[in-house]
């Protein structure tokens, strides 16, 4: 019997014991970003792909195209015949085997469980279905490829208790998460070698919990010697005593990242500009130049709002300020929300600290400590105190 995160999260909360004897499946959303119109299927081993469309026996085939520029239907080809349905669903005859996918614009990659496909819009849409286990293994290897075992065994039990916390995170639109960084990096099993994969299985069915609820155990690239709290990046409504920010150790942990400090510098006009396109209340009664500024600093120097004065004031959270810096610049040019402004005639110097949002696990904090002879439960306590270590299944 599959049981549904959804079904998992709601049972949890007073349970004890664990409440399902398998692990429950997640739905991901594949390939939005990349819009494919064409795929081609096949199987790792070369065994036969078990193809079901809505009506009729499986179908037995070694490789498969589907094509979903059709408003309505999406249609298989192999062999010289043309087969169109509103949908296909795709699973391995062989236990143990995985589903390849090519497309015109994208290398490789390979899927656990079930594949659904279906047109949207003149492009295909892929959901995932697999357990969560396969699914945490697979954002493990895609964050944190090559970092040592135990900062990956921290990776897995992190990316796993968020996805039972974050159950319904794209509410009736028929799939759990997207694929992308918004909710986890997930580029399927194949980001995962064999031996990895097999050593990661110790950590099957762990779980951090707070109250006897999965907890919201976020992670991130580099701190720089003290993560964010929550409630100072998101707001009030994310504030949670496992995510308040906190000193990282003497060297500190993260100190080998490549983003312990950054510099940026942007032209005033064109950061008054961009300003003003995403807020144009800005050029309100008054256009012209604007002054921007750090109003105020949250734990560890991370900001908590910036102050933006042209012809009105706004208030942006230091996470505003950077997601949107971020998107325009690049994200790996604007890193962070901890930095300071100062303004040199024309220009904006930005000095800034990390990368990411800042919040929960430290990955390259995870690594160092790793490296010094921690374990995953030392690491999951440090970066998530007050959660519990539980074996749910």
């Amino acid at each position: 019997m599959k049981v549904s995160l959804l079904v998992l999260v709601v049972s949890l909360a007073g349970a004890k014991e664990p409440a399902t004897h398998q692990p429950p499946s997640v739905r991901i959303r594949l390939l939005e970003k990349h819009s494919p119109r064409h795929l081609d299927c096949s199987t790792v081993s070369g065994a036969a792909l078990l193809v079901q469309g809505g009506s009729g026996k499986d179908l037995k085939l070694k490789r498969v195209s589907f094509d979903c520029r059709r408003s309505d239907e999406v249609c298989l080809a192999s062999r010289g015949r043309e087969i169109c349905r509103r949908y296909f669903r795709l699973r391995t005859e062989r236990s143990g085997d995985g589903i390849v996918v090519a497309t015109g614009s994208l290398s490789r990659r390979t899927y656990d469980g079930l594949l659904e496909i279906a047109p949207t819009g003149g492009h295909c849409r892929l959901v995932n279905e697999l357990p969560v286990d396969d699914y945490a293994e697979a954002v493990a290897c895609a964050e944190m490829k090559g970092a040592p075992r135990q900062a990956l065994l921290a990776q897995v039990v992190a990316a796993r208790s968020y996805a039972l916390a974050s159950a319904g995170k794209h509410p009736g639109s028929g799939y759990d998460f997207c694929d992308l960084t918004h909710c986890q990096h997930y580029l399927g099993s194949g980001a995962c070698s064999p031996a990895t994969r097999q050593g990661l299985r110790q950590v099957r069915g762990l779980v951090l919990t707070y109250q006897q609820r999965p907890a919201e155990t976020v992670y991130f690239s580099t701190c720089a010697g003290h993560t964010a709290s929550a409630r100072d990046i998101w707001g009030k409504r994310a504030d949670r005593i496992y995510l308040r920010g906190s000193p990282d150790g003497d060297g500190p942990n993260c100190q080998d990242s490549p983003h312990l400090s950054w510099r940026l510098e942007v032209d005033a006009g064109r950061l008054c500009a961009l300003l003003r396109r995403q807020y144009p209340q800005l050029d309100k009664p008054v256009s012209g130049d604007c002054r921007v500024e750090v109003e105020r600093l949250g734990a560890g120097g991370w900001v908590r709002t910036v102050l933006v004065t042209g012809g009105t004031r706004l208030h942006l959270s230091g996470e505003q300020f950077h997601l949107l810096l971020g998107r325009v610049l690049g994200w790996g040019r604007f890193k962070s929300a901890r930095f300071t402004i100062e303004r040199q005639g024309r220009v904006y110097v930005f000095r800034g600290r990390g990368l990411g949002h800042g919040v929960g696990m430290c990955q390259y904090g995870a690594m160092g400590m790793a490296r010094r002879g921690f374990d995953y439960r030392r690491i999951l306590r440090h970066y998530h105190p007050h959660t519990s270590l539980e074996k749910l299944w």
